[in-house]
């Protein structure tokens, strides 16, 4: 789903891109009201902002950058966003994907360690922790270490740092930072009654689409660069069996 989240609600500033990263409504929870606030905090200063989700919703783009995989997927959407600047909202599962035992533990410090190393390309990074993670806190150390700032419950006492500000237009006016945020995971609970997302997306998608989601992923992965040609070739088979069928 690549249905856009609206427009931005101040000027745009050319060159400023920012790639936020979270869930995004309509998916309930606070990861996806903490990238809701970033987007309209960028925004708000005049940056250009490519909203990416872990899982379908109103974002521009939806990818899950999660587990060992996670390093690879954020450089091929940076290098299609041609963003500088990145606010990366965590979740549970979302990028550590937390296992059982000594294998799932390796698993998050592996994930941890090479998105560290691919929050690096980006000019400005803001790491947002909306809730428990589900990892020990020193699992999340190389993402902080890499981050220009981060927010959140794993993040030191105090109020967050104010983010350096950003020149807007020609005549070197000065925006106004992003506003400070600070836990989203105790300020905003979900309501009662509606059920926690998971990294799968919503409880009411049906297995059925889950299902023919995950199948599409696999035959992409198994045909490769013939995967659009094959799903051409599939869909006039179908559109032939329809006109027979009339």
């Amino acid at each position: 789903m690549a249905a856009s989240p609206g427009e931005p609600l101040g000027p745009q500033v050319p060159g400023t891109t920012t790639l936020v990263y979270g869930s995004y409504h309509p998916v309930p929870g606070p990861a996806a009201s903490a990238t809701r606030a970033e987007v309209l905090a960028a925004w708000t200063a005049g940056e250009v902002v490519t909203v990416v989700s872990p899982r379908p919703s109103a974002a521009h783009l939806a990818v899950r950058i999660a587990g060992p995989l996670a390093a690879r997927r954020l450089h091929n959407v940076r290098r299609k966003t041609g963003a500088g600047g990145l606010v990366f909202c965590a979740e549970a599962g979302v990028p550590l994907v937390a296992g059982r035992g000594p294998l799932g533990l390796a698993n998050a410090v592996l994930t941890a360690g090479l998105l560290a190393r691919a929050f690096g390309a980006f000019e400005e990074v803001t790491l947002v922790v909306t809730g428990d993670l589900g990892v020990p806190a020193w699992v999340l150390a190389p993402l902080r270490r890499a981050a220009t700032e981060v927010r959140g419950p794993h993040s030191a006492a105090g109020p967050p740092p104010t983010p350096r500000p950003r020149a807007t237009g020609e005549d070197g006016a000065v925006a106004e930072g992003r506003r400070a945020v600070h836990d989203y995971a105790a300020g905003d609970r979900l309501r009662a009654g509606v059920a926690q997302v998971s990294p799968l997306g919503p409880p009411e998608i049906p297995w059925k689409l889950r299902a023919r989601g995950i199948a599409g992923v696999a035959a992409r992965r198994l045909l490769g660069s013939r995967a659009p040609a094959a799903r051409s070739a599939l869909r006039a088979l179908r559109s032939a069996a329809a006109a027979r069928s009339r």
